[in-house]
């Protein structure tokens, strides 16, 4: 089902959507879900068992202002029987991020590589929100660190280049929830961006019964051609 949906925005949501399979070969073929600014695309996977486990490996060849807004997931999603979005900006740095109104609380976790343009990277590149009762509520960039830990204090990504290919592991179960990104270009030399948390920081006991997980690229008044080379 793909429903479209203009708030102001037209934004695909794909529900029990798949990512296309594509391979990296040496010419790489890719999917691309972004392609200007002011834009979303969000795509829900339903939530089978009590884990959420997976990767997905992107890049961008071109970009206007900086590489934004990057990549958000969200769980767990219990939509309510009409699908409502709204988009609001919490953040001065975030693009466009659809929330879905959810009949459970979620938390939605944002890697936004506009980050990188302060400090040589040494602000936190990652947002999270926190929806209950349909009411969002945002820790931005280093606000973030009381609770979440962040790990990897040394050989971190601090910039952004076209053409780089980049991974997200995601890894969440009933206790603890983990982000990771990762700059694969050169595999020997691999840096990578990582938080995690337990659940009862956000105060919400996460169910995951007939829930799914999002995945959005976003973009703001800056954008990257966002395009997804694998997902597994």
């Amino acid at each position: 089902m793909k429903i479209e949906i203009s708030i102001p925005y037209t934004i695909p949501v794909n529900i029990e959507g798949n990512f296309n399979s594509l391979s990296i070969k040496e010419e790489i073929s890719a999917e691309q879900v972004i392609n200007s600014t002011q834009s979303a695309s969000l795509r829900l996977i339903k939530i089978n068992g009590s884990k959420v486990n997976f990767s997905l490996i992107f890049t961008f060849h071109y970009y206007l202002g900086y590489p934004a807004d990057g990549i958000t997931v969200m769980l767990p999603i219990m939509l309510e029987d009409s699908l409502k979005v709204n988009l609001p900006i919490h953040c001065n740095i975030q693009g466009l991020i659809p929330f879905l109104n959810s009949k459970t609380p979620y938390v939605a976790i944002q890697w936004d590589p506009y980050y990188y343009t302060q400090q040589g990277g040494a602000s936190n590149p990652f947002n999270i929100f926190v929806s209950k009762n349909n009411e969002i509520k945002a820790y931005c960039g280093s606000h973030i660190n009381d609770i979440i830990e962040r790990k990897n204090d040394k050989n971190r990504i601090t910039g952004m280049k076209p053409n780089m290919i980049l991974q997200l592991d995601f890894k969440a179960d009933e206790d603890n929830i983990s982000f990771k990104i990762s700059d694969i270009t050169d595999p020997n030399n691999a840096i990578s961006d990582e938080i995690s948390a337990e659940w009862k920081k956000f105060d919400i006991t996460p169910d995951f019964t007939n829930s799914y997980f999002g995945v959005n690229f976003g973009s703001g008044a800056s954008f990257a051609d966002w395009q997804i080379l694998y997902f597994i």
